[in-house]
């Protein structure tokens, strides 16, 4: 959505404005697994309380990853 700025994105969320496109990438980019470092579904804002496989002091894993951590330790 063009914002009456000429260049800059604005995407309604809470007035954020992105004035060029990189800062719309990191914006947009991924969270890595800590483990193997394939993308999850999650992006740098997504806050943790609304992702899951986020371990607290370690970060984000991908479901592979926790699957085999945790099912393992748990079974």
């Amino acid at each position: 959505m063009e914002d009456i700025y000429e260049g800059s994105i604005s995407m309604g969320l809470g007035g954020d404005q992105y004035d060029d496109a990189a800062n719309w990438a990191n914006y947009t980019k991924k969270e890595k697994c800590v483990v193997c470092t394939n993308d999850t579904p999650y992006t740098k804002e997504t806050p943790i309380e609304q992702r899951c496989y986020y371990v607290e002091g370690a970060g984000q894993l991908c479901e592979h990853c926790y699957d085999q951590i945790y099912k393992w330790k748990n079974y």
